[in-house]
């Protein structure tokens, strides 16, 4: 565990070294210059860095907690508390505004508009993906380490794009 640890920190260093190379052509949203150099990818840089830490945290919180609670009780606690996260986050940062309706744009329930782009995939975003892959993870903590579940989600990645190729909704790389 401690190579492995070693060998994720070197590459972290080794993509955080590289130099920034600007190739896509200047793009403005908003009032923010999306390319706007070694800042972007700085920032890009702490985030994931800081996300691997969350996601180690998580796999040995969950692991502890799975073991004391009832699988039905930790996925709400955690889904919950997700939604109000993810939701504080979207209030705090959000340039547009927000508003607790079923407005498609604005709209915190905008997603359950029975439009048939939204509607459905939602569903089965949250059904599917969210449900089954979520508390499968959870689930398999209890049979093996939070390393070997962190390496599954870490291929889940390459899998999708694999699997995006063979359906025929993606090119290769």
């Amino acid at each position: 565990e401690a190579l492995g640890s070693l060998v994720a920190l070197a590459g972290g260093v080794v993509c955080a070294m590289a130099p920034d190379h600007d190739q896509h052509p200047k793009r403005v949203v908003g009032n923010n210059d999306v390319n706007n150099g070694s800042k972007t990818s700085f920032t890009g840089d702490v985030i994931c860095f800081a996300t691997s830490f969350t996601a180690a945290a998580y796999l040995i919180i969950a692991q502890r907690l799975r073991a004391k609670l009832d699988m039905s009780v930790f996925m709400f606690l955690m889904y919950t508390i997700s939604s109000l996260l993810v939701l504080s986050f979207i209030i705090l940062n959000q340039t547009e505004p927000v508003s607790l309706s079923f407005h498609p744009v604005h709209g915190i329930f905008g997603w359950m508009n029975p439009m048939l782009d939204r509607l459905p995939l939602e569903l089965w975003m949250v059904l599917v993906c969210n449900f089954v892959g979520g508390i499968g993870f959870v689930e398999a903590l209890k049979y093996f380490s939070p390393v070997v579940i962190s390496v599954v989600m870490l291929a889940e990645p390459a899998i999708a794009m694999l699997e995006g190729v063979v359906a025929g909704g993606s090119p290769p790389p």
